[in-house]
């Protein structure tokens, strides 16, 4: 049997690629991949910052150029939805930032007002359909919060909307992935991603040699 850091990175690849396949979230594809693999041995199942990292090589690695123009345009339309949303202080979180995508990603934003209601107002006001959700957070020191939220279809993409109270905008709740606070981009610090990642791609192919002969 595999010594427990080999047979940890197994499952952390095993599980990234069920994700990127298959679309179920990080912990589904943990423990599938943990018993597809035998990982009963202590230390073998990995972190999901670990499955994280194999998810976006894999992508790099498979599907560069499908994923860049997938992960631009959910950048893009999450750009969009956030200036029709500038009462509420959007902010864009999870694979819009980190690059994580999978067939099942979407889009999720933050957003900050007295009520959900309010919100519900301004989408009606749009003439957006929406639907009623809610997701679990955890706070520091063990606490779970249960905060309401918003889903919308634009296009072929489920946009999120979680609706926090003012006073959430000064704490955000802890990532899933690391246990650390969550990223939450503004549209100005979304769109300054863009234009760097874009930059960084359209240096690295103009220094590429030409096909010609030497």
């Amino acid at each position: 049997m595999p010594e427990p850091s080999r047979l940890r990175d197994r499952v952390a690849e095993e599980a990234a690629r069920l994700i990127q396949e298959q679309g179920i979230d990080f912990r589904q594809a943990k423990h599938k991949a943990a018993d597809r693999l035998g990982a009963t041995q202590r230390g073998a199942l990995p972190s999901n910052k670990e499955i994280e990292q194999r998810l976006i090589g894999r992508q790099r690695l498979f599907a560069a150029d499908h994923h860049d123009r997938e992960l631009n345009r959910l950048r893009g339309m999450a750009l969009r939805i956030m200036g029709d949303l500038v009462p509420f202080s959007p902010r864009a979180v999870g694979a819009v930032i980190n690059g994580a995508l999978s067939p099942a990603t979407g889009i999720e934003l933050h957003l900050f007002a007295g009520d959900v209601e309010s919100v519900c107002g301004h989408l009606d006001a749009g003439g957006l359909h929406w639907q009623a959700s809610s997701r679990q957070f955890s706070r520091r020191r063990g606490q779970r919060e249960l905060i309401p939220s918003l889903i919308v279809a634009v296009e072929d993409v489920v946009v999120e909307l979680v609706v926090f109270d003012f006073n959430g905008e000064r704490q955000a709740p802890l990532s899933p992935i690391d246990g650390r606070p969550m990223q939450r981009f503004s549209p100005k610090k979304l769109a300054a991603l863009m234009a760097t990642e874009l930059g960084g791609a359209a240096r690295g192919a103009a220094s590429l040699p030409s096909s010609g002969g030497l």
